[in-house]
């Protein structure tokens, strides 16, 4: 799906095709590492592969028809009622007198 709409925007629409991704398309779940644009995808579950897999397409679309204003976003998790995993955590965290996790924060 995520290719076929790429490819119909690609040769009928201008302007930029911005696709949302995960960060489960670079690595699995829990993330134990800091990763950056850098970071070689490794994808560790049927999830995270298809994630990776529609960000190729993507762009391979867009470059089939010549062009570059493809983008993808690898969102943070998104957070409202019934969340759960690690930002759930922290934001239960934030509420205490314990220090928070930040060994991946540079100044």
């Amino acid at each position: 799906l995520s290719a076929r709409l790429a490819h119909a925007a690609a040769a009928q629409a201008s302007g930029r095709f911005i696709h949302l991704s995960s960060i489960r398309a670079v690595i699995g779940a829990p993330a134990s590492a800091t990763i950056d644009e850098d970071t070689v995808p490794e994808p560790q579950d049927a999830y995270g592969r298809s994630k990776r897999e529609a960000e190729i397409a993507v762009l391979g679309a867009y470059a089939s028809h010549g062009r570059t204003d493809a983008a993808i976003l690898r969102l943070p998790p998104v957070y409202g009622i019934g969340m759960k995993g690690n930002l759930a955590t922290l934001m239960r965290l934030a509420d205490t007198a314990l220090p928070m996790p930040t060994g991946a924060l540079t100044a």
